[in-house]
């Protein structure tokens, strides 16, 4: 499961499993906020390169908040407000297309 890890200088960093994450249809509760985190999808580790992930949070840490509080899709709204110099490996972008599918 996930991990939140702070450094002796108060640096915060999201240890993230790289499995794959789904809504499920829950007839009596169309509105649930549940998660299906599949660990055993063979097809989503052939294109898995790491098992894990380790993310900085930002000095703010409004993500980690919302986060926290499994407000997910308000950090699928701050998710535009991350920025990287460098490309996405495929791995990482199943990721967000998975949280896209999640809350859809």
């Amino acid at each position: 499961m996930e991990q939140l890890l702070q450094t002796a200088n108060a640096q915060f960093f999201a240890l993230l499993p790289n499995i794959k994450v789904h809504r499920p249809h829950v007839s009596t509760d169309p509105f649930s906020t549940e998660l299906v985190m599949e660990r055993g999808n063979t097809d989503w580790w052939a294109a898995a390169k790491n098992k894990t992930f380790l993310y900085p949070i930002h000095a703010s840490r409004s993500m980690m908040l919302r986060w926290m509080h499994r407000d997910y899709r308000g950090v699928a709204g701050l998710v535009s407000a991350v920025g990287t110099d460098s490309k996405f490996e495929d791995d990482e972008m199943q990721i967000f297309r998975g949280l896209g599918r999640a809350l859809s």
